[in-house]
C-alpha cells in the first residue's frame, strides 16, 4: 500500500441529485476527481442565518489527489448553488496499490 498519502476523499451535500450528478459529472471530465459516489438522499438539520433549517439533501463523496484538493474545492464552490457549500476533505491513510495507480490516471496533476 504505497503512495496513499498522496491520495484524498471529500464530502459534500447538495440541494438536489440532479445538481448533484451534473456537477459531480462535470469534475470527473474535468479531472478534477478520479470519482463521484452519489449516495443518495440525506436529512440535513443546521442552523444558517440565526434559524434552524432541516432540509432534504444529496450527499456526494468524491475521491481525489491531495495534490488536487485546491483547485477542485475552487471549481466545486464555483458551480455549487449553495452560498457556503459544505466542502469537507481528508487524507486517506491505507489503499490498495491498483486503486492508488488507476488514481493517478484520472485526475490532473
Amino acid at each position: 500500500m504505497s503512495g496513499v498519502a498522496k491520495l484524498a476523499m471529500a464530502y459534500c451535500p447538495f440541494g438536489s441529485t440532479e445538481e448533484a450528478a451534473r456537477i459531480s459529472r462535470q469534475l470527473v471530465e474535468e479531472k478534477h476527481v478520479a470519482c463521484a459516489n452519489i449516495l443518495g438522499e440525506t436529512q440535513s438539520v443546521y442552523r444558517w442565518q440565526g434559524e434552524i433549517a432541516q432540509e432534504i439533501e444529496t450527499a456526494v463523496l468524491f475521491k481525489l489527489r491531495v495534490d488536487a484538493v485546491h483547485g477542485f474545492m475552487d471549481q466545486l464552490t464555483a458551480l455549487h448553488s449553495y452560498d457556503e457549500p459544505a466542502i469537507l476533505c481528508w487524507n486517506i491513510d491505507a489503499a490498495p496499490d491498483g486503486f492508488v495507480r488507476w488514481m493517478d490516471g484520472q485526475v490532473r496533476k
